[in-house]
């Protein structure tokens, strides 16, 4: 059965709260990921890592 945090032992307590920010930093990671792409991708004209390839003019 689950217990709440409040009734383990200290040093389970530890550990159970260690286990907690290391799951919402794992959630938080990939739910920044696909905003971080959607900020990338609406601001195209930013050009970070663009290059210019257009074929070269005939003579």
């Amino acid at each position: 059965m689950q217990k709440f945090i409040e009734e383990l032992d200290s040093g389970d307590r530890r550990v159970a709260n260690n286990w907690t920010i290391v799951a919402f930093s794992l959630y938080g990671s990939i739910l920044a990921s696909p905003a971080i792409y959607a900020a990338v991708e609406h601001n195209r004209d930013i050009g970070f890592a663009a290059a210019d390839v257009s074929p070269p003019a005939q003579a």
